[in-house]
């Protein structure tokens, strides 16, 4: 089996351990909101890593495990310009390949990464396209930046709000999405994941650099 290079759901496997919390990764993982490498709440129970070719035997242990992915760097000696034409030209070659015959689902922070995307949709000229932004009651308006990209591109926009005190009705839900195992203090797109689904069906998202899409 493959598990993905970004997986939207966990894969646990056994090890040789006493089934017991493992305190050193919950400390962690109250610290960071994310449990860190392979670990979980429990001693015995890890997850297989991303990008892995894997095989579990009938105790649900690894028996095979092998990395299929690995960072490619070798630097060349190019000019800025260049850099940013071949990545332009790769990150909308790569647009038109996934997100083709996709409603597709923008959500425009207003940083660099959501203009980025922007860009690229707009030039290969994707013709379904739905965009969002949100900001908080009563705070600063974050929408302003994603409406005013949206509108440079000729995206439809929603502008969305996320009113004090969301989470509480929504906590169980976010509980059986997440299984606990990421922070729960900031889930503020559960407060419009109901308008959010209306959009499309594919989310183009963009966090720390690395674009991915979901279904």
């Amino acid at each position: 089996m493959q598990n993905p290079i970004i997986p939207v759901n966990p894969v646990f496997y056994k090890e040789n351990e006493r089934h017991e919390l493992d305190y050193k990764a919950i400390a962690l993982f109250v610290a960071t909101g994310f449990f860190l490498d392979r670990d979980t709440f429990w001693k015995d129970l890890k997850v297989v890593p991303p990008a892995t070719t894997y095989s579990l035997n009938e105790n649900d242990e690894i028996s095979v495990e092998e990395p299929y992915f690995n960072w490619y760097y070798k630097p060349r000696d190019i000019s800025f310009d260049d850099a940013v034409e071949e990545f332009s030209n790769l990150l909308e070659s790569i647009t038109a390949e996934q997100t083709n015959g996709k409603n597709v689902i923008l959500p425009l922070s207003g940083g660099l990464d959501s203009r980025s995307q922007a860009l690229a949709l707009k030039a290969i000229g994707h013709p379904n396209v739905a965009s969002y932004s949100y900001k908080f009651a009563h705070s600063f308006d974050e929408t302003g930046f994603g409406k005013k990209i949206a509108k440079e591109c000729g995206f439809p926009f929603k502008e969305l709000e996320i009113p004090r005190g969301y989470l509480w009705n929504r906590i169980d839900e976010l509980a059986q999405i997440n299984n606990c195992y990421s922070d729960f203090t900031h889930p503020r797109q559960m407060a419009v994941i109901d308008e959010i689904s209306e959009l499309g069906n594919l989310f183009y998202l963009g966090h720390w650099g690395m674009f991915y899409l979901m279904t």
